[in-house]
């Protein structure tokens, strides 16, 4: 059998950073609601296959797994030196693939290939419908990608290129017995500025996005837009968490955006009330996504999108919106250019050229 048929979804860098002992975690399995401690990283957040077929891995050739290995490499220093000393500046180079490692964490999960086919199916079946009638859709028929999570992939320059303009605070916890928790969907994406406006579009290209991933059972990295928020002080690249209704609410975003695993620190265990997390985010959950709906573009166009429902109003004490972003005019319009910020904007318009 190929050596290299077991595929992460996480990393093991990662999960390494959430294990007393370099070899396991804690997990919890939200489908069937069972604890599994200690679990073996090698065998965690992890599928037979996941990105390359038998062939590619046969072959010995540059596999989807290996090419990603690269980045993984380059993001693991910058972690484990912010997870040392989160005041450390990172080089150009160990920026770059920090934030590449973010945002492919993105796009390899399950739960990004899941929202993929979804797309894929209502987008053909929308489309079907315009042009067949009803009639002709058949209940059973399904329009999606063999392997959603490598066709996602595509995207990860552009998701890059729109992280690249946020900055970072390191955040600390400093509350005894609080940390952490991550999940085989480690990067929490929100915007509590559009949020407070009644406008719940998402993207990492948005004004007032917040991008957070743990990167310990007590620190964690979030990219954040400063023309919105302030974070902190100037002074310090780390921002210490001294209230635990804060730790709460990013745990809630790691119950919410999780596929079906919740991964930990077993040390810590004692301290996650599992069940009540998940309680909570449920409804939520479990939430059915909107169809494609008509979007008015301008007074004569209107365009079918995908409104993302699963929203978490997170507040936390420690992100204060900046007086000057309380004054913009914002309007609940998929892609309307005021809701893109400008250097996302500039991207886009050198992709189109």
């Amino acid at each position: 059998m190929p050596k290299n048929k077991n595929q992460h979804i996480v990393p093991q860098f990662y999960q390494r950073q959430f294990s007393y002992d370099g070899e396991t975690i804690g997990k919890y399995v939200i489908r069937t609601k069972e604890i599994d401690v200690p679990c073996s990283i090698k065998k965690t957040a992890s599928e037979n296959y996941f990105y390359d077929d038998k062939e590619s891995i046969r072959s010995g050739g540059q596999t989807v797994e290996s090419s990603m290995g690269v980045i993984e490499s380059g993001a693991a220093i910058a972690i484990k030196k912010l997870v040392q000393d989160g005041e450390i500046l990172l080089s150009p180079k160990e920026h770059q693939f920090l934030y590449t490692f973010i945002g492919l964490q993105v796009l390899r999960t399950k739960a990004y290939a899941k929202k993929i086919n979804e797309d894929v199916d209502k987008f053909f079946k929308m489309l079907l419908y315009q042009h067949c009638g009803s009639k002709y859709i058949d209940s059973h028929l399904v329009c999606e990608y063999e392997k959603p999570q490598v066709a996602s992939l595509k995207y990860a320059a552009p998701i890059t290129l729109s992280l690249l303009d946020l900055r970072y605070k390191v955040l600390e916890i400093s509350i005894p017995d609080s940390f952490f928790l991550t999940s085989d969907n480690p990067v929490s994406q929100f915007n509590p500025f559009l949020y407070k406006n009644k406008i719940y579009n998402q993207g990492p290209a948005l004004v007032g996005s917040l991008v957070f991933m743990p990167i310990s059972p007590v620190k964690g990295i979030l990219l954040y837009d400063s023309q919105i928020y302030k974070i902190g002080t100037r002074k310090s690249n780390v921002t210490k968490i001294s209230q635990k209704s804060d730790v709460d609410s990013l745990n809630l975003l790691a119950c919410l955006n999780a596929y079906d695993e919740l991964l930990f620190n077993p040390q810590n265990q004692q301290h996650f009330c599992f069940s009540n997390l998940i309680e909570r985010v449920s409804k939520l959950r479990n939430i059915e996504r909107k169809k494609y709906e008509p979007v008015k573009m301008s007074e004569t166009e209107s365009v079918f999108a995908y409104i993302p429902q699963k929203v978490v109003k997170t507040e936390l004490s420690f992100v204060k919106v900046l007086d000057k972003a309380r004054s913009y005019h914002l309007q609940n319009v998929l892609w309307d250019p005021v809701l893109i910020r400008p250097t996302c904007q500039l991207y886009n318009s050198n992709q189109d050229t």
